[in-house]
């Protein structure tokens, strides 16, 4: 597993040196169920779920997720995430904020 930032753009990697997943395959790979025609995952607790459920939080977060994989060699899935980095607060804000919380006022500041 790695993660590079890239300009506007975090990339998480994690690659899997397995059997892969087979070419015709892969167009489905984040669909619900879409992994269950690899015979060998019954009965191992995959309903094949997994993958359509992280796509789905990537994209709510406005990323991508994506795959590569070849058979008898492995799998890579990257998360691509936008970099929304939080801007710190100065110290001046902070003894702002603070001030108003001692003189009791409720209102909020934007």
């Amino acid at each position: 597993m790695s993660a590079n930032l890239h300009g506007s753009t975090i990339d998480i990697v994690v690659a899997h040196q397995g059997r892969g997943i087979p070419s015709h395959l892969i167009p489905a790979v984040f669909e619900r169920f879409g992994l269950t025609q690899l015979t060998d995952t019954q009965g191992e607790g995959s309903y094949g779920l997994e993958l359509a459920i992280a796509k789905a939080i990537v994209e709510l977060h406005g990323g991508n997720l994506g795959v590569q994989s070849e058979e008898r060699r492995g799998t890579t899935f990257t998360v691509s995430l936008p970099n929304r980095t939080v801007p710190k607060v100065s110290a001046t804000h902070e003894e702002d904020t603070a001030g108003w919380a001692r003189a009791g006022n409720k209102q909020s500041r934007g």
